[in-house]
């Protein structure tokens, strides 16, 4: 779908891009770790899957919204950006 708007709307100077995040510290995912057996052991085994070893914070999915939203993305248009810490190219 990303794809397809941007190639419709490239002409018209519309970029169309979109963010693949990660699992990410939100409240819900912090209340899905809380009502584990071991939260802290539960977060690190999540961590140990993630090649930077930590999620993401919502600070990390906002600042590639904003790169994406901004001219210095002028000639991105159709893609989609993994915020994962690595964890797809894994």
């Amino acid at each position: 779908l990303t794809r397809a708007a941007a190639i419709e709307w490239a002409a018209e100077g519309v970029r169309v891009n979109a963010i693949a995040p990660g699992l990410t510290q939100t409240p819900l995912v912090r209340t899905w770790i809380g009502e584990q057996d071991d939260p802290l052991e539960f977060e690190k085994g999540i961590a140990s899957t993630i090649p930077q070893r930590r999620m993401a914070e919502p600070i990390d999915i906002a600042r590639a919204i904003l790169f994406l939203s901004s001219d210095e993305s002028m000639h991105i248009t159709g893609a989609s950006l993994a915020v994962d810490g690595g964890y797809t190219a894994a």
